[in-house]
């Protein structure tokens, strides 16, 4: 499905590697991968969060280390707001706090989650407008989320 919606847009590319790790896979151990695999020490790398996980985000993998290894950009989200530097503070570094505050994308607030398009599917709604129109064709062509 990651295929499907970015097909038509070449600044995307999707990759398997974690679906090739045994065992789980964290966000750390990813962007390391890249780091030294694909893009370069010296690369920037961004990883993309919704406001929901930004409040947990300390209890993450080593998240300390995953905040110093790419740019966390954290997207709003509606019904949720960045939580204060007070409470970032019991796991990360003041300058890291700032940081991850400072990457916090105030773009609007669209209530999207993937729960609720497995739900829509589930009770039957159309999801069509919430999904890129090739993804729906091949959730609804293969009866996924029923």
């Amino acid at each position: 499905m990651c295929r499907l919606a970015v097909a038509d847009d070449p600044l995307f590319e999707v990759s398997e590697w974690e679906l090739g790790q045994p065992g789980p896979n964290y966000t750390l151990l990813t962007v390391q991968h890249f780091r030294t695999t694909t893009c370069g020490p010296s690369a920037e790398l961004y990883w993309l969060i919704g406001m929901d996980s930004l409040a947990e985000l300390g209890t993450w993998y080593r998240a300390a280390e995953l905040v110093d290894a790419c740019t966390i950009v954290t997207a709003a989200r509606p019904g949720f707001e960045a939580p204060p530097a007070e409470f970032l503070a019991r796991w990360f570094t003041p300058a890291q706090v700032e940081k991850l505050h400072r990457h916090v994308v105030a773009g609007p607030r669209i209530d999207i989650a993937g729960r609720d398009i497995r739900a829509r599917v589930r009770a039957g709604r159309s999801i069509r407008y919430l999904v890129p129109e090739a993804v729906r064709r091949h959730i609804e062509s293969r009866g996924l989320y029923r």
